[in-house]
């Protein structure tokens, strides 16, 4: 089946072929997991899931729809694999099709937009953030020999404010236009807002495995509300 585009429409050859690349990542990390006995099944968001928009926002409830969605899988037994997307940015009328633009929906925004949505508050005891370097430091760990890892952060419940002095700096790359570590900080700090203990830790480490296994780490930061 095939559609006709709309009058005002643009073509936006960077969302289809964004969308195919992540959902291809997506469709191997779901068949590996189900390889190893897990009952994983893949959610991509924006387009698919309606009303989800690029900025993570909620204004037409799509951040409930997504929430809504990982509420059914996971009561029938089902491990929903979610992924940053591509997606429009903005309200979809026909009377303001031009004023749609578009944008990414990070992996980041997305864990922290899914983590503190009241439909799953009850589901959710710990979010788990993998990047490139252990966790946060004091200094930018690849340009500064003498940077220290921070084990623990906490989260002033007063403020709001983190209550210690840190780098968000260390963790990016040409490709990645969703903020790097800076991103995955505040993302975090919001989650453990929320009363939810969230980790820090690098990925394929040991750290990284204890933090998803809910064993003691030996690396890695954790992010709580004090």
């Amino acid at each position: 089946m095939t559609f006709e585009p709309t009058k005002n429409s643009q073509p936006h050859c960077h969302i289809s072929c964004n969308a195919t690349s992540v959902k291809k990542l997506n469709n191997a990390v779901v068949s590996h997991l189900i390889e190893e006995g897990i009952n994983a099944v893949g959610i991509s968001p924006c387009i698919n899931i309606p009303g989800l928009m690029a900025h993570g926002g909620n204004e037409t409830g799509g951040v409930t729809t997504l929430a809504r969605s990982i509420n059914e899988c996971l009561a029938v037994g089902l491990v929903p694999v979610i992924h940053g997307d591509a997606g429009l940015y903005g309200y979809f009328d026909e009377a303001s099709l031009r004023h749609i633009s578009t944008g990414i929906l990070g992996g980041d925004t997305l864990v922290e937009i899914i983590a503190t949505h009241e439909a799953l508050k009850e589901r959710i005891v710990k979010t788990v953030f993998l990047t490139d370097v252990e966790g946060v430091y004091t200094k930018d760990p690849k340009s500064n020999e003498d940077a220290i890892l921070i084990r623990n952060i906490d989260i002033d419940s007063n403020s709001g404010e983190i209550m210690v002095d840190i780098s968000a700096s260390g963790s990016s790359h040409e490709h990645d236009v969703t903020g790097g570590l800076e991103t995955k900080l505040g993302a975090a700090a919001n989650v453990a807002k929320s009363g939810i203990e969230v980790i820090i830790a690098k990925c394929c480490s040991a750290s990284g495995e204890q933090a998803i296994k809910g064993h003691s780490m030996e690396g890695g930061t954790i992010i709580k509300l004090v």
